[in-house]
Formats: C-alpha cells, structure tokens, sequence
C-alpha cells in the first residue's frame, strides 16, 4: 500500500492501526492540513537501523490509497539530549548540508485560522552538517547552534525537513556559505540583524543587491558591505540564491570583496521566486505557481472526498481559536509580527474558504472568488516559513517543484515515550532504535513511573494552568503572566523548581506527587484558583 520503505506495512493491519491511534493523540490529534501526501515524501530516504522512521498516517488513510496523508516521524529519544541528537542525526544521514529546517508547533491546532494557514510553522533555518554533527544556522544569528539553542529545546517542536532539489556542486558551495556564517556568528550578529516586519520583505521586487550584499557579508566576516536585517526565511532564501557561487574560487571572492552587485558575473538566482499570496496552482495543477495561503487547498486537492467531507475539513481548517486547552492541545502564543499580519488576514478568511471549497469542486467559480481575491492581495509577495513547505506540497506532476519533504523530527517527553511504551514494547524499541554503532553507547533510562499526571494522557486545563503559574511566581520561579498558558517560559520554571527541589523532571509534566509537593511549598498563597 506504500512504497516507502519504514514501518508501515498495511493501514488496515488492526496493531497498526492502534499504534498508529496512539501516536496520533501523543501528536494532538493532527488535522489533515498539517499533513503530507505520502507520494511527495522524498524517494531517496530508506528506512535503516540507524535511521528508522515511523510512517505516521492520518485516519482518512483507511478510507482509501488516494486519500493517503501522513508524516515520516523520526523519534528521538528523549534521554538523548540536543547535541547527541544532532550527531544522530548527522552520521545517521538523514539531514544533509542545505536542507531547510522548518520549525512546527503541533500545538497550534485549534489556535485560529492564521495559524492553520501558516500550516503550524514558526520558524525556519538551515541545516549544516560537518565534523560529524548537525547544525543550524538561521536568523537571527544567536540562534546558531548544535540544536541546542533553546529555540530548538522548546515543548511541542518538532521539525519538517526539507530538501533542496541541489546539484553536488551547489550543495557544497552552500557548505562553505553556511560555515562562513556560523563560523563568524559572532561578529556577523552586527550586521546581519533580525527584521521583524514580516510584511516587508527585502527581495519582493529585486534580488540581485540584497543577495550579493549577504555574500560580501560573509565573505568578508562581516567587514565590507552594507548592515542588512533578514527574518528567519528571509535568511534562508538569500542564502540558498547564492548556492551557485562558490566563495572558495579566488575570482569569486575578489568580487564579493571589492565588486559589485552590477558587474557580479556570478549567479545569484533564487531558488523560487517570491510567492503571492494565492497563485493559480489550484487550478493548474502541473503548471501553475504557488501561493503563500496554497498550503490547505493543495492538500484538499490531494484527496479523492465529496463535497460533504470538504465541508467538514474546511471548517476544521477555518475555526476561530479557542484560547485554552481543547482536547489536551495548549494554544501557542504566536510573536507580535505574527499576530500583525494575523489582524490583517482577519478579513480574508471568508473568502478563502470559499475559493479552497471550490477549487475542488467547482473550478469555474474559483477562478471568479480568485480573481476578486487577487485585487485585495497585490503586492504583499514573500517567503514566509510557510512558503518552503508550500513548495514541498506542489504536485507530483508540478512542473515548478524545487523541494522535497524528507520528515519530521519529533521530540516526545519521557512520559509520552513511557505511554507508548506500556502498549507498544515491540515497536518502541523499532523505532527507538536509532542509536548508531559509532556513538558511545547510551545508558538505558527506565521509564519514569506515570500515573495521574496532569499532562500526557490528561492535560491540564487553563484554571490549572493559572493555579500552577501563581503557585511558580510565589516560590520565586517567574513564569511571568498567569495567563493559563503551558509555554517554554513555564516549563523552564517548572524544571528549575523540580530540580532545586530534588524532584526529577524535565519541566514538560508533573506527577500527582510533584504537584501536592508545590501545593505544600506555596501553602495557601494561590487557592484563590482553585484546588486540585
């Protein structure tokens, strides 16, 4: 039923299908938009002892073949910590130089119609791989690391990796473009700020001046050229126009030290040009552009479903957001850019569900939603995270596709692993058998005892949440507002009180035990909230 090579033989295999439901509600019951139709997996991928994957499907891929979705889940185990994991998976192969990293948030689902067409994305960067290692290299320049920033160590990330369609000589001229920058991160991060303005990209209509002014940049580290500021994909897209350069070539770098942008002989050509927000892919499937909002139409279009089931997708795809925990799934604060260019999608939600809708069912009327769409939507072209992913979806026969969805790296808890672990002896220990021979053999780590915790198989809701915060605030661990959110900044608080308390944890659960031990400390201060 598959022609990937991992660990899915049969969707209508009954232990499958179990473990394939158990893995569903540990990802937060993942809706059909934030998945990938398994013929656009990149083909080159097998499945080994160092580099198993899990091939994830989502329930409609019961219904039938055409209706596949899914994603190819590489789990890492979470004894190992971020370092360990990059040289997983850097000797393991999975991640070569040049891939794009996408940041995804499987707690985004239920947060609202932006962030559902933003396809759950909220970051993006480059992937380095060298002396046996992986590492990031994005914007801004401080997040540059071995996966151990604390971007890359945040509850619910999961990354999407994506492969550029490169020839051997292009891959290895963006290895020596991403060593420049990671090597002089430091004294780049003067030059190269971060944008934070996501409306206004710096390429939109030219290139040529930003791209080669990056390449001075980082030839020169950081010397010569003119002080610029790129958002995260906004980095990304200039660095991979400059993958046909070569900054080794003693020509080359004469005219990124001392030429300019007019007279560079060099090529420095996009990888994709910057998107609109709707291109017509949805109605010219092999030879249409796409857009930046394609993302929920181009995987609606995939499938082989009625107008009844459509309806049912698409109001999934377009449901306002709940601000608090909706069936174990915590809200993500999205940054203040983010939520600019939310207020101003606010009124197009209508009306893309419309076209989305139609575009599959009836193309004629479409084209009329579209073209009236296209008038409120001129000028704002960009490359947004979602843009790669974007590109990833086209289809098979999409004479434009420039990227290959590789998988997705998933970053379960220890009692997420624990849980399955229970159930699924025999396909953990697959699936957890990524430990390549030529690293130090791991210590087995048992399982951390799980009864009533208040998150894995229930979650904790908002008013516990906010009980949990005030509770944090009073004991000296600042989680800042009590806004009932369970983000980064209270599971940091969370681990740093269990571990000056002599309770093991890593900050993402509590146990029954742990949680009347942070009653017992805060005394009566925070019942105001509640008691639990």
């Amino acid at each position: 039923m598959s022609r990937i090579n991992g660990y899915y033989q049969n969707f209508n295999d009954p232990a499958y299908q179990t473990l394939n439901r158990e893995i569903n509600g540990l990802l937060g019951d993942l809706p059909f938009f934030y998945q990938v139709p398994p013929e656009l997996f990149s083909s080159d991928i097998p499945s080994t002892e160092k580099a198993p994957f899990f091939d994830f499907r989502h329930e409609l891929s019961k219904t039938s073949q055409e209706n596949a979705l899914g994603l190819r889940l590489y789990i890492i185990p979470p004894e190992i910590n971020p370092r360990r994991a990059s040289q997983h998976l850097a000797q393991s192969g999975l991640i070569k130089t040049g891939d794009i990293l996408l940041s995804f948030r499987q707690g985004t689902t239920g947060t609202g119609e932006y962030q559902h067409i933003q396809l759950g994305l909220t970051h993006s960067g480059l992937a380095l791989v060298k002396d046996g290692a992986l590492y990031n290299v994005d914007s801004p320049l401080s997040f540059c690391s071995q996966l151990d920033h604390e971007h890359y160590t945040e509850d619910q990330l999961m990354l999407h990796v994506l492969r550029p369609h490169l020839s051997d000589a292009e891959r290895g001229n963006l290895q020596h473009w991403l060593e420049l920058a990671y090597n002089n991160k430091t004294k780049l991060s003067s030059r190269i700020g971060f944008n934070s303005d996501y409306g206004k990209p710096k390429s939109a209509h030219g290139h040529k001046k930003e791209v080669f002014n990056l390449g001075k940049l980082l030839v020169s580290h950081g010397t010569k050229g003119h002080d610029t500021a790129m958002y995260c994909s906004e980095f990304v897209w200039h660095v991979l126009a400059l993958r046909g350069c070569d900054p080794t070539d003693a020509t080359i770098r004469e005219q990124f030290m001392n030429g300019t942008h007019d007279t560079f002989p060099g090529q420095l050509t996009p990888l994709f040009d910057p998107m609109p927000v709707l291109g017509n892919v949805l109605l010219e499937p092999k030879t249409g552009a796409p857009g930046l909002s394609d993302g929920i139409g181009l995987v609606l279009n995939s499938l082989e479903i009625g107008a009844e089931q459509v309806d049912t997708l698409l109001n999934k795809a377009f449901s306002e957001w709940e601000p608090h925990f909706s069936g174990g799934r915590p809200p993500y604060s999205i940054s203040s850019g983010h939520r600019e260019q939310a207020r101003k999608f606010e009124p197009l939600y209508d009306p893309l569900k419309a076209y989305f809708r139609a575009a599959k069912l009836a193309p004629a009327t479409a084209a009329q939603i579209k073209a009236q769409l296209d008038q409120q939507l001129q000028g704002q072209d960009n490359y947004s995270p979602t843009a790669y992913l974007v590109q990833a979806l086209l289809p098979e026969t999409s004479t434009r596709r420039v990227l290959s969805y590789v998988g997705t790296v998933s970053f379960p808890t220890s009692q997420q692993i624990s849980l399955i672990e229970k159930k699924f002896p025999e396909q953990l220990r697959h699936m957890l058998s990524m430990r390549p021979e030529t690293l130090s053999k791991i210590a087995d780590r048992p399982a951390l005892e799980y009864k009533d915790g208040f998150r894995g198989e229930r979650f904790f809701k908002r008013p516990q949440v906010k009980k949990l915060q005030c509770m944090l605030n009073h004991l000296g661990y600042n989680t800042g507002d009590i806004d009932g959110l369970y983000g980064n900044k209270t599971t940091l608080a969370v681990r740093k009180c269990l571990n000056e308390n002599s309770m093991e944890g890593d900050g993402r659960s509590l146990s029954q035990s742990q949680w009347a031990a942070l009653e017992k400390l805060a005394g009566s201060a925070c019942n105001e909230y509640g008691v639990y």
